[in-house]
């Protein structure tokens, strides 16, 4: 078992480097709606959940 526990939000940067992404690249799919997120005062926070939909194809 691991014994890490796995973020389930996560910021814009860690979000990008999940996604094995640019930070700019990952900018692009939040402004354009095909990645769900949270904005809290000047914080992005997407959730793992919302990431995997968009590696699998289901966002939208």
């Amino acid at each position: 078992m691991n014994t890490e526990t796995q973020k389930l939000i996560l910021n814009a940067k860690e979000a990008a480097e999940y996604l094995g992404i640019a930070k700019n690249t990952l900018a692009k799919l939040l402004n354009s709606g095909e990645i769900k997120f949270v904005r809290v005062d000047r914080r992005i926070l997407i959730t793992i959940e919302a990431l995997n939909k968009w590696l699998q194809g289901e966002s939208k």
